[in-house]
C-alpha cells in the first residue's frame, strides 16, 4: 500500500513531486520526478530529512557519556560532534540521489584507499599488526569500486610473508 504526501511550504515536495512510500518496502523513498526537476530536489531540505540511510541510534550522541577529560576524548567528542550532522542526513554539503542517499564521492574514495595502502607514517608504525585489514578493506575497496589492483599483488605478498609463521598461521590484528 503506499501513501502519498504533498504538505505545502515545508520545503517538501509539490504535489508533482510526491514522495511514495511502499510500506512492503521498510520505508524505501522513492521520488517521483522528472528529470528536469530531479536537480533541484536533490538540494531540497525535504530529502535530506525524510529518509536516512543510517540508523537513528547512529545520529545522535551516545547515552552514556564518559566522566574523565582526556586529549582523545575532546578528539573523539570533535569528531562525533563534526559526523553527526552528516550521519543524520543534515548536511547541506552533500550531494544526494534520487532515493535521498548520499552519491559516493568515487574519486575521493579510490584515492583514500590507495593512500591506506602505502607506508605507514612513523607515528602509525604501531598500528602494523593491523596491516592485514588495511590490505584487506582497502585491497577489496578498490576492487567493488572496479579499480585495477594487480600493482599491489607483490607488496601483499611480501606483508604476507613478513607475517607468516614457519609453523603455520600468519601473524597480525
Amino acid at each position: 500500500m503506499a501513501a502519498t504526501s504533498t504538505p505545502a511550504d515545508t520545503g517538501r515536495p509539490t504535489e508533482s513531486e510526491a514522495i511514495v512510500v511502499d510500506a512492503t518496502d521498510d520505508g524505501f523513498v522513492d521520488i517521483s520526478t522528472s528529470e528536469s526537476d530531479e536537480q533541484e530536489l536533490l538540494s531540497s531540505q525535504m530529502n535530506r530529512q525524510s529518509f536516512s540511510p543510517v540508523p537513528a541510534i547512529f545520529t545522535s550522541p551516545p547515552p552514556i557519556k564518559e566522566t574523565h577529560r582526556s586529549h582523545t576524548l575532546t578528539q573523539q567528542n570533535a569528531t562525533m560532534h563534526e559526523c553527526l550532522p552528516l550521519l543524520a542526513g543534515y548536511s547541506d554539503t552533500l550531494e544526494l540521489n534520487r532515493h535521498g542517499v548520499p552519491r559516493l564521492r568515487r574519486e575521493a574514495h579510490v584515492k583514500y584507499l590507495h593512500k591506506q595502502l602505502g607506508k605507514l607514517p612513523a607515528p602509525y608504525l604501531i598500528a602494523d599488526a593491523s596491516r592485514p585489514w588495511f590490505l584487506f578493506w582497502s585491497l577489496n575497496g578498490l576492487a567493488l569500486l572496479g579499480e585495477d589492483v594487480s600493482m599491489y599483488r607483490q607488496q601483499l605478498i611480501d606483508t604476507a610473508r613478513a607475517m607468516q609463521n614457519p609453523n603455520g598461521g600468519f601473524g597480525g590484528g
